[in-house]
């Protein structure tokens, strides 16, 4: 059965956003695990502070913005672009993901409905479970695209559950 739990953490006080983003990426992880011979488990939870090791498959950060950025300053690298509505930065020895409240579309800090902050948290699970980079993943489309769309499609599926397997240590 193909299952995974996912760990949300809130670096925004956000408390009236997360129960609208995880009703919403629940339903997205769950298409993208969708299969005809078997029943998927998607299990989430919202957190406010780090998760204890080993206690989830995959954690997304929810940070305001690209200058709060939990990823950067727990794992510095290259800049991160300002067009990106979250990242995922792959290490040897762990992987860290996050996405936007407030990412910046055409220029203009923007905030978007609990499904737009979905399709970004899905985009960035993608990148964490299947260690695909830009190039090897945007050309997907469907939720794999940047910026992602829905609905989900069968090259989506077919990565993300090739990838669940064997998923990366996570950034806690």
């Amino acid at each position: 059965m193909p299952e995974i739990t996912v760990t949300l953490v809130d670096h925004t006080n956000s408390p009236n956003l997360r129960p609208l983003i995880a009703h919403q990426l629940e339903d997205i992880l769950s298409d993208l695990l969708f299969s005809d011979a078997e029943a998927t488990v998607v299990n989430m939870r919202w957190m406010t502070a780090s998760p204890v090791d080993g206690d989830q498959d995959l954690v997304l950060h929810f940070v305001n913005d690209i200058g709060s950025s939990y990823v950067a300053q727990k794992m510095p690298g290259p800049p991160i672009k300002p067009i990106d509505g979250g990242v995922t930065r792959p290490r040897p020895d762990k992987t860290g993901s996050e996405f936007y409240k407030f990412p910046v579309m055409n220029g203009v800090r923007t905030r978007l409905t609990a499904t737009g902050y979905a399709k970004l948290a899905a985009h960035e699970a993608m990148h964490n479970v299947t260690r695909l980079g830009n190039a090897a993943m945007h050309p997907q489309g469907g939720i794999a695209n940047s910026p992602p769309h829905l609905p989900v499609n069968p090259a989506n599926r077919t990565s993300f559950q090739a990838g669940l397997s064997n998923i990366p240590s996570q950034l806690l």
